[in-house]
């Protein structure tokens, strides 16, 4: 379990810096890639729900 927190750790981090680039770009640039790591996120979280 300890490995899935891990993984949302540093998905959470990456989320986190692009949202920081899409404010300061003022454009959609990021916009795909945060979409893509928001459901990788909910994929984490529901693995590990089920499995604790």
């Amino acid at each position: 379990m300890a490995n899935i927190d891990d993984e949302l750790r540093v998905l959470q981090s990456a989320l986190r810096n692009l949202e920081k680039k899409q404010r300061r770009g003022g454009d959609d640039t990021y916009r795909l890639q945060i979409k893509q790591l928001n459901e990788m996120i909910a994929a984490r979280r529901a693995n590990s729900s089920s499995s604790a």
